[in-house]
């Protein structure tokens, strides 16, 4: 897997924002603009402004690059069996020797 992970949640808002979508003007939820934009900035590590835009070329690149390093550290601290990057038994008995203290 690609330890990913996703949540559904229904929320009844009438009152809406002005709002950007793949550097286009959207009117957005105001209660879902919100929890998204805060959801994004802490997990990210950034400000909201840096996550109004969730299509924007910058904010793809900050998560894949945040995504990357939290894969890498997760690898290097866990070593989790078994693992996309082992592609075959042999790969799989290496790692399990390097896991070994």
């Amino acid at each position: 897997g690609t330890r990913d992970s996703e949540i559904c949640v229904v929320i009844e808002d009438n009152e809406e924002v002005e709002s950007s979508m793949d550097d286009q003007p959207y009117v957005a939820k105001k209660f879902a603009h919100g929890l998204r934009c805060r959801l994004f900035a802490e997990h990210l590590g950034c400000e909201i402004d840096d996550v109004f835009d969730p299509l924007s070329d910058e904010l793809f690149y900050r998560w894949t690059k945040t995504a990357n390093i939290n894969t890498e550290l997760y690898r290097e601290v866990f070593r989790c069996f078994p693992d996309d990057l082992m592609t075959d038994f042999k790969e799989m008995k290496r790692q399990a020797k390097l896991a070994k203290p």
